[in-house]
């Protein structure tokens, strides 16, 4: 069984979710892969349906597309194909050529950092391992591919007929992989090497106890967000679902770490959350060790820590349906006791 990096919901859409579980039943435990990859500082970068890793082979960039034969007007080996979806002709990028551009984008990024570049000799300065790219049909067998304008091309296809064949077992799939090259390896990525490729791309994970369970997983603008400037306010935003718990609580860590001095807070609205909260940062606690850092629902920290509680009744009986907001706002105002006055706060 393959490493998943993330979670089947940073798929796209449903034919998506179920490669991303056949990658993860099918190919050895050796094979780590991420999906829905895409760097959100970067204009320039397009959405990469799936990234797979293997020690001795290198990177894959994969195109996935669910085209049926008869969703196929126009293809052949230019910039765009004709297509129909739904009772529409649309032109769409050639998928060859989108997972090329793909796969050259990755190569740029990987290829800024030393750590991954040859130091000498006659490939000084280039990726210490390959990239290849294919394309994914999953809803085409290899004939139909190789009806449409005779595009099916071995080393960059991965079929229907293949993907679903229930006799095919791990080996099968690697030594599919394997054939999906265009471009071989010698070498082999070391550890550090597969942490460097993660780091580059953003793709690590939140790892909590010492079982590896994962509660959460961070792409690069969520990274970017756990360490970006300390030393001013910011703001994240964003909907249900988007990550923003985890954030929180690993940049609280990451200040911590680098500020030990530092008397670090977590605010929340609820005891529910609040308790959410503390068991993450319980569970961070076996692998490093004690982390002092407070969390607070707000409520309890007014009651507990400000110079005057707060009057609900005095502002309740104003009519403000919001009546606890004031109320709190001016508890905090009356001032905050000398013990209890926080470095850094997250909200």
């Amino acid at each position: 069984m393959a490493t998943a990096l993330n979670t089947k919901e940073y798929c796209a859409n449903d034919n998506e979710k179920s490669f991303f579980d056949i990658l993860k039943d099918c190919l050895s435990k050796d094979f780590l892969f991420y999906a829905g990859y895409k760097n959100n500082f970067d204009s320039n970068s397009g959405d990469i349906d799936f990234i797979v890793l293997h020690p001795s082979y290198g990177l894959w960039i994969i195109e996935q597309k669910s085209f049926r034969l008869d969703n196929l007007i126009e293809v052949g080996n230019t910039d765009k194909w004709l297509v129909k979806r739904g009772i529409r002709e649309v032109e769409e990028r050639n998928p060859y050529k989108q997972a090329n551009d793909n796969s050259n984008y990755i190569k740029g990024i990987l290829g800024k950092n030393t750590n991954l570049t040859n130091n000498e000799g006659n490939y000084k300065g280039k990726l210490k391992f390959p990239i290849n790219h294919f394309v994914v049909f999953d809803e085409m067998p290899e004939k139909d591919l190789i009806k449409a304008n005779n595009i099916y091309s071995e080393k960059m296809t991965l079929a229907k007929d293949f993907i679903y064949n229930k006799q095919k077992d791990e080996s099968d799939w690697e030594n599919k992989f394997k054939s999906l090259r265009i471009h071989s390896f010698l070498c082999k990525l070391s550890n550090n090497d597969i942490e460097e490729i993660k780091k580059t791309l953003g793709i690590s994970r939140a790892i909590v106890n010492p079982n590896l369970k994962e509660i959460g997983v961070t792409d690069v603008r969520q990274e970017n967000l756990i360490k970006d400037n300390f030393n001013q306010h910011l703001l994240i935003e964003g909907p249900a679902g988007s990550g923003k718990t985890i954030i929180i609580v690993l940049r609280a860590i990451e200040i911590k770490i680098k500020n030990p001095e530092w008397n670090v807070g977590i605010f929340v609205l609820t005891k529910f959350m609040a308790n959410y909260i503390r068991t993450l940062l319980s569970a961070y606690k076996q692998s490093l060790g004690d982390i002092d850092i407070k969390v607070y629902d707000i409520f309890e920290f007014a009651n507990s820590n400000c110079i005057e509680k707060p009057d609900y009744d005095k502002f309740k009986k104003l009519n403000n349906k919001d009546y606890f907001i004031p109320a709190l706002l001016s508890a905090i105002q009356s001032g905050i006791k000398d013990d209890s006055k926080l470095d850094a706060i997250l909200v």
